[in-house]
């Protein structure tokens, strides 16, 4: 009798710990929901730290590495576009980041003529700009958006998806510092592009972008950028 009662107490104990270990998992989840801010509150938090209230201009170092076989290649291959560049660009309030014109030093002077009409084509003329001040200024366009809080190599994410018509986002934002790290464009649900992004603090108040790297798929053209000598106005 007694070795029966043992047999009957040992699965209610296993019963317990397993009920308990449940519980805490799921008042873990639950508490961790509820740390999650709303995406209003992520939107205003990213542009707080990357959007400075005052203009400023940085120097960008660019380069494209394209596979073969592709019309980027074969642009690089024939001299329409440089494989490496360095231009300016200049942040306003209302504007955003923009690529500033080339001066008349650094325009190149390459002409192709035609029987028809003569066309003036200029090397380097591929200027990427990422700008996600502009992203998240239209977040009132977002639908379907969905917030998880993720780890990666021991930093803490928030992953934010949306979508917008038929262009879909995922991005993933810095929970400590407010800015986005990486983002995943799809168009009509087919994966397009990928940024990634790493920053510097500036002026003890902003965080904008020291390195970044564009994919573009599904020919997988990269382009790097390098940024310096930020200059507020």
């Amino acid at each position: 009798m007694k070795k029966n009662k043992k047999l009957k107490i040992f699965p209610n104990i296993i019963f317990s710990v397993i009920f308990i270990i449940l519980l805490i998992i799921l008042l873990s989840a639950e508490i961790e929901a509820q740390q999650i801010p709303p995406i209003g509150v992520i939107a205003n938090k990213v542009l707080k730290v990357t959007s400075p209230t005052k203009s400023y201009t940085v120097t960008i170092n660019q380069s494209i590495n394209a596979p073969n076989k592709t019309k980027t290649r074969q642009a690089i291959a024939s001299s329409l576009f440089k494989k490496t560049i360095q231009f300016n660009a200049r942040f306003d309030l209302h504007v955003g980041l923009k690529a500033q014109k080339e001066t008349n030093n650094n325009k190149i002077k390459n002409q192709k003529i035609s029987k028809n009409k003569p066309t003036l084509v200029k090397q380097g003329s591929v200027r990427l700009i990422i700008d996600f001040s502009k992203l998240f200024k239209n977040m009132n366009e977002w639908q379907d958006v969905k917030i998880t809080s993720v780890n990666f190599k021991n930093q803490k994410y928030l992953k934010v998806s949306a979508k917008n018509k038929r262009f879909s986002y995922i991005l993933w934002i810095n929970a400590l510092n407010y800015y986005v790290s990486k983002t995943i464009l799809y168009i009509n649900d087919k994966k397009y592009a990928e940024v990634s992004v790493q920053y510097k603090y500036i002026s003890n108040q902003y965080w904008l972008p020291d390195s970044l790297v564009y994919i573009q798929y599904p020919a997988g053209t990269r382009v790097t950028q390098n940024f310096s000598s930020y200059l507020f106005k």
